[in-house]
């Protein structure tokens, strides 16, 4: 199923800008917040396909928000965006599949996630800027994106 309807959620407005440039060029409708409280609330209103969402927030943090997400809303595609290490709480989060897709900052373009389906989601990763991890499990196959490691 190709994502057509995107949340962003993010406490930075110049983060959010350019997320929304990136997937509208691409053709998603996208819906931003910088509050999760409110993103939240929007879902009760409007068709979603995918949420992409900042991790460290004032409030609510990202994984907080998601897991929310994933006990009121499961077939909803969730991206996490993170500028920190990776830590045990994120990878519980994608071992309980609370997080499908991580995406590590600074993220390029082409790691923005294009389709999603019930099953999992896909994030291209197409040049050196970024570098592709696949993680199994038993729901299905997930990914994480991020900076190339030396």
């Amino acid at each position: 199923m190709d994502i057509k309807n995107v949340i962003l959620v993010d406490d930075e407005p110049f983060v959010l800008s350019a997320l929304e440039r990136v997937m509208r060029r691409e053709g998603y409708q996208t819906t931003s917040f910088q509050d999760p409280v409110e993103a939240l609330a929007a879902l009760e209103q409007q068709k979603v396909d995918c949420i992409i969402s900042d991790y460290y927030m004032p409030n609510v943090d990202g994984l907080s928000f998601l897991k929310d997400v994933q006990e009121r809303f499961p077939d909803i595609a969730r991206v996490l965006l993170t500028g920190g290490n990776l830590d045990e709480r994120i990878a519980g989060a994608i071992e309980q599949e609370t997080v499908q897709i991580l995406v590590q900052k600074p993220w390029h373009i082409k790691s923005i996630p294009d389709r999603s389906s019930r099953a999992g989601c896909r994030v291209d990763a197409g040049d050196q800027q970024g570098a592709r991890v696949r993680t199994g499990h038993p729901g299905g196959e997930r990914e994480m994106v991020g900076p190339v490691q030396p």
